[in-house]
């Protein structure tokens, strides 16, 4: 929690947090391997990388819901609001 606020303090976002490494492997079971499609790309980020990134975003949730920057008819990616009281909304 505390690089996490760090990060949002200072702005600063190392490259090592950013680094990726990847690899391509072939799709098993295919008869034609000189189609892209018979490859998928697996890239690997940094953990530490992504758990500030959600950190941080839960952070700007919470600023978010305090400081009601959000319509109260914003269901997407919040808390607390699901699909089923839109879809009740809708009904009523």
């Amino acid at each position: 929690m505390e690089i996490a606020k760090a990060v949002v303090r200072t702005g600063l976002h190392t490259m090592v947090w950013k680094w990726a490494s990847g690899v391509v492997i072939c799709k098993p079971g295919l008869d034609d391997y000189t189609n892209l499609k018979a490859y998928s790309f697996i890239a690997q980020l940094s953990c530490i990388g992504k758990v500030v990134e959600k950190v941080v975003a839960e952070l700007l949730a919470k600023e978010a819901g305090i400081r009601e920057l959000l319509s109260n008819g914003q269901y997407g990616n919040r808390k607390r609001r699901l699909a089923i009281n839109v879809a009740a909304i809708m009904v009523d």
